[in-house]
Protein backbone atom coordinates (compact mmCIF):
# COMPACT_ATOMS: atom_id res chain seq x y z
CA UNK A 1 0.00 0.00 0.00
CA UNK A 2 1.31 3.41 -0.94
CA UNK A 3 0.41 6.17 1.49
CA UNK A 4 2.31 9.45 1.77
CA UNK A 5 5.64 8.89 3.53
CA UNK A 6 5.38 5.09 3.77
CA UNK A 7 8.56 3.14 3.09
CA UNK A 8 9.53 -0.21 1.62
CA UNK A 9 12.73 -2.14 0.90
CA UNK A 10 12.97 -3.75 -2.54
CA UNK A 11 15.44 -5.84 -4.53
CA UNK A 12 17.25 -7.23 -1.48
CA UNK A 13 18.28 -10.81 -0.97
CA UNK A 14 16.25 -10.97 2.27
CA UNK A 15 13.06 -9.26 3.41
CA UNK A 16 14.84 -6.94 5.85
CA UNK A 17 17.19 -5.32 3.31
CA UNK A 18 17.00 -3.59 -0.03
CA UNK A 19 16.78 -0.37 -1.98
CA UNK A 20 14.76 2.19 -0.02
CA UNK A 21 11.61 3.44 -1.71
CA UNK A 22 9.22 6.04 -0.37
CA UNK A 23 5.64 6.79 -1.32
CA UNK A 24 5.05 10.33 -2.51
CA UNK A 25 1.87 11.49 -4.27
CA UNK A 26 0.57 7.90 -4.57
CA UNK A 27 3.62 6.46 -6.31
CA UNK A 28 6.88 4.86 -5.20
CA UNK A 29 10.18 6.65 -5.73
CA UNK A 30 13.76 6.34 -4.53
CA UNK A 31 15.93 8.20 -2.03
CA UNK A 32 19.37 9.58 -2.83
CA UNK A 33 22.31 8.48 -0.65
CA UNK A 34 23.66 12.05 -0.20
CA UNK A 35 23.95 12.92 3.48
CA UNK A 36 23.03 9.43 4.69
CA UNK A 37 24.33 7.87 7.87
CA UNK A 38 23.49 4.78 9.86
CA UNK A 39 21.27 7.03 12.02
CA UNK A 40 18.99 7.50 9.02
CA UNK A 41 19.01 3.74 8.42
CA UNK A 42 17.91 3.24 12.05
CA UNK A 43 14.90 5.48 11.44
CA UNK A 44 13.97 3.51 8.32
CA UNK A 45 14.17 0.19 10.17
CA UNK A 46 12.17 1.52 13.11
CA UNK A 47 9.48 2.87 10.78
CA UNK A 48 9.30 -0.50 8.99
CA UNK A 49 8.90 -2.38 12.26
CA UNK A 50 12.42 -3.77 12.57
CA UNK A 51 14.91 -3.34 15.39
CA UNK A 52 16.88 -0.13 14.87
CA UNK A 53 20.09 -1.07 16.70
CA UNK A 54 22.59 -2.40 14.19
CA UNK A 55 20.90 -0.96 11.09
CA UNK A 56 23.15 0.35 8.35
CA UNK A 57 22.90 1.84 4.89
CA UNK A 58 24.45 0.95 1.54
CA UNK A 59 25.06 3.71 -0.98
CA UNK A 60 25.65 3.90 -4.71
CA UNK A 61 22.66 1.76 -5.75
CA UNK A 62 24.04 -1.30 -3.95
CA UNK A 63 20.62 -3.00 -4.30
CA UNK A 64 20.16 -1.87 -7.89
CA UNK A 65 19.06 1.33 -9.56
CA UNK A 66 15.42 2.30 -9.18
CA UNK A 67 13.17 3.92 -11.73
CA UNK A 68 10.79 6.84 -11.60
CA UNK A 69 11.13 9.83 -9.32
CA UNK A 70 13.95 10.47 -6.90
CA UNK A 71 11.81 11.73 -4.04
CA UNK A 72 14.29 12.71 -1.31
CA UNK A 73 17.86 13.99 -1.21
CA UNK A 74 20.21 15.18 1.54
CA UNK A 75 18.39 13.18 4.24
CA UNK A 76 19.76 13.68 7.74
CA UNK A 77 18.36 12.04 10.88
CA UNK A 78 19.50 12.05 14.49
CA UNK A 79 18.48 8.39 14.85
CA UNK A 80 15.63 8.65 17.38
CA UNK A 81 12.94 9.65 14.89
CA UNK A 82 10.09 7.29 14.02
CA UNK A 83 9.14 8.67 10.57
CA UNK A 84 11.74 9.50 7.92
CA UNK A 85 9.66 11.84 5.74
CA UNK A 86 7.99 13.80 8.53
CA UNK A 87 10.75 14.01 11.14
CA UNK A 88 14.15 13.93 9.43
CA UNK A 89 15.70 16.85 7.58
CA UNK A 90 15.79 16.65 3.78
CA UNK A 91 15.42 18.81 0.69
CA UNK A 92 11.87 19.47 -0.51
CA UNK A 93 10.40 16.40 -2.23
CA UNK A 94 11.57 15.86 -5.82
CA UNK A 95 14.35 18.46 -5.45
CA UNK A 96 17.68 16.68 -5.89
CA UNK A 97 21.04 16.62 -7.63
CA UNK A 98 21.24 12.83 -7.96
CA UNK A 99 20.83 10.03 -10.45
CA UNK A 100 19.57 6.53 -9.73
CA UNK A 101 23.24 5.52 -9.42
CA UNK A 102 22.98 7.06 -5.93
CA UNK A 103 19.86 5.23 -4.71
CA UNK A 104 20.28 4.37 -1.05
CA UNK A 105 19.77 0.90 0.39
CA UNK A 106 19.15 -0.14 3.99
CA UNK A 107 19.92 -3.31 5.91
CA UNK A 108 17.83 -3.87 9.03
CA UNK A 109 18.78 -6.38 11.72
CA UNK A 110 16.97 -9.68 11.39
CA UNK A 111 14.72 -10.41 14.35
CA UNK A 112 15.56 -13.31 16.67
CA UNK A 113 13.27 -15.82 18.37
CA UNK A 114 11.47 -14.08 21.21
CA UNK A 115 11.64 -10.61 19.67
CA UNK A 116 8.55 -8.52 20.39
CA UNK A 117 6.98 -5.78 18.31
CA UNK A 118 3.87 -3.63 18.38
CA UNK A 119 2.03 -3.20 15.07
CA UNK A 120 -1.03 -1.39 13.80
CA UNK A 121 -0.83 1.49 16.27
CA UNK A 122 -0.37 5.19 15.71
CA UNK A 123 3.32 4.94 16.70
CA UNK A 124 5.93 2.34 17.71
CA UNK A 125 4.79 2.39 21.36
CA UNK A 126 1.18 1.35 20.70
CA UNK A 127 -0.38 -1.60 18.93
CA UNK A 128 -1.05 -5.31 18.72
CA UNK A 129 1.64 -7.47 20.35
CA UNK A 130 3.47 -9.86 18.03
CA UNK A 131 6.29 -12.28 18.84
CA UNK A 132 8.89 -13.61 16.38
CA UNK A 133 9.52 -17.35 16.29
CA UNK A 134 11.03 -19.70 13.73
CA UNK A 135 11.12 -17.13 10.94
CA UNK A 136 7.72 -15.47 11.28
CA UNK A 137 5.73 -13.06 13.41
CA UNK A 138 2.64 -14.23 15.27
CA UNK A 139 0.00 -12.68 17.49
CA UNK A 140 -0.44 -13.30 21.20
CA UNK A 141 -3.71 -14.63 22.63
CA UNK A 142 -5.18 -12.31 25.27
CA UNK A 143 -6.41 -15.06 27.61
CA UNK A 144 -5.33 -14.13 31.14
CA UNK A 145 -3.59 -10.99 29.81
CA UNK A 146 -3.29 -8.05 32.21
CA UNK A 147 -1.19 -4.97 32.92
CA UNK A 148 1.72 -7.10 34.21
CA UNK A 149 2.07 -8.77 30.84
CA UNK A 150 1.90 -5.41 29.11
CA UNK A 151 4.64 -4.02 31.36
CA UNK A 152 6.93 -6.94 30.41
CA UNK A 153 6.36 -6.20 26.72
CA UNK A 154 7.10 -2.51 27.29
CA UNK A 155 10.41 -3.36 28.98
CA UNK A 156 11.53 -5.44 26.01
CA UNK A 157 13.31 -3.88 23.04
CA UNK A 158 10.20 -2.82 21.15
CA UNK A 159 12.08 -1.01 18.43
CA UNK A 160 10.91 -3.62 15.90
Amino acid sequence: QCSQGSLRLVNGGRYHEGRLEICYRNSWGTVCDDGWSNFSAQVVCRQLGFRATGAYYRGEAFFGRGTGNIVLDDVSCVGIETALYRQCHHRPPLVHDCTHNEDVGVVCPEPFDGSVRLVGGSNSSVGRVEVYRSGSWGTVCDDYWDYRDASVVCRQDCTY
